[in-house]
């Protein structure tokens, strides 16, 4: 039986008499699995949404909704999502597929605003089991349960060039490296696991569209 969560890692504000519309994509996290047609409250959202895509953000009233997923190939139904769009805020839902479904996580564009000379990056933890800590070059930061993300303030990378960020996740670490991205730009990171549920990858994720996935690489500080 198909099982579907919803998790809400980052909160909204509170509401307003008047909502204001909320912006809502979705991120395909299936790597190796099968691309999307998506559709928001029965409208078509997006088609064709491959692994490791993102849609554009899109105009939605403030209030609860439902994501309807199909396979774009087959046609099959693989399960439904119910969210609450927050009023005035810009929404990302990810889909992932963890052994017992799939799983829908959200997280609310709100970062920190980057120092001169650096990016901003909120990483999310769709693993399904504790990763952390996270390390970059001489700094830790604390592990990541199931689920959860390290909020608005995120960590800070430099900018204008690649950088290392790795990962402790099953007792082994995994290192990632980020690409070079333009000063104070923002960046969402998702940590996941293949469809099979053996690899682990990353996905980055800029505000205008995705980066793809990202190996880990041996060697990387």
């Amino acid at each position: 039986m198909l099982r579907l969560g919803w998790l809400l890692v980052a909160l909204a504000g509170c509401g307003q008499p008047t909502p204001t519309p909320a912006q809502v994509r979705v991120i395909n996290l299936l790597k190796g699995s099968r691309s999307l047609d998506v559709a928001v409250r029965g409208e078509e959202h997006a088609l064709r949404l491959r692994p490791g895509e993102a849609s554009v953000f899109e105009a939605l009233d403030a209030g609860p909704a439902e994501v309807a997923l199909t396979d774009s190939v087959t046609g099959e139904a693989l399960g439904r999502l119910r969210l609450d769009a927050p009023a005035s805020q810009a929404l990302s839902v990810v889909v992932a597929a963890p052994a017992d479904g799939v799983q829908g996580y959200g997280v609310v564009h709100r970062f920190a605003a980057p120092r001169d000379g650096f990016i901003r990056a909120r990483v999310l933890n769709a693993v399904r089991t504790e990763a952390g800590p996270l390390v970059v070059g001489d700094r830790s930061f604390s592990a990541l349960g199931p689920g959860d993300d390290t909020g608005p303030e995120g960590i800070e990378l430099p900018a204008g060039r690649p950088s290392g960020l790795s990962v402790f996740i099953d007792g082994a670490r995994l290192s990632f490296r980020v690409p070079a991205l333009p000063d104070r730009s923002e960046l969402l990171l998702v940590l996941s696991r293949s469809a099979s549920g053996q690899d682990i990858t990353m996905l980055g994720v800029a505000p205008s569209a995705a980066l793809g996935f990202f190996e880990p690489v041996p060697g990387v500080p």
